[in-house]
């Protein structure tokens, strides 16, 4: 089953350095690209733009999990 990335949902960035490798929760989607919320080096919280093929889908903003 082919999932989409959508405002809400629950994603975690392929390379682990971003975030630390935690969960962050996708605020908006234009354009192949995902706005989420993440902590820099200095643990400083900001909002970037990633591309969607770089995210690992976690969990739907339904509340529903992946079956992984």
């Amino acid at each position: 089953m082919e999932y989409t990335i959508e405002t809400g949902d629950r994603v975690r960035h392929k390379n682990p350095l971003i975030n630390s490798g935690l969960e962050t929760t996708v605020i908006d989607v234009e354009n192949g690209k995902a706005l989420c919320g993440h902590f820099d080096r200095e643990l400083t919280h900001k909002e970037s733009w990633f591309e969607v093929e770089d995210l690992h889908l976690i969990s739907k903003s339904d509340g529903s999990f992946l079956d992984m």
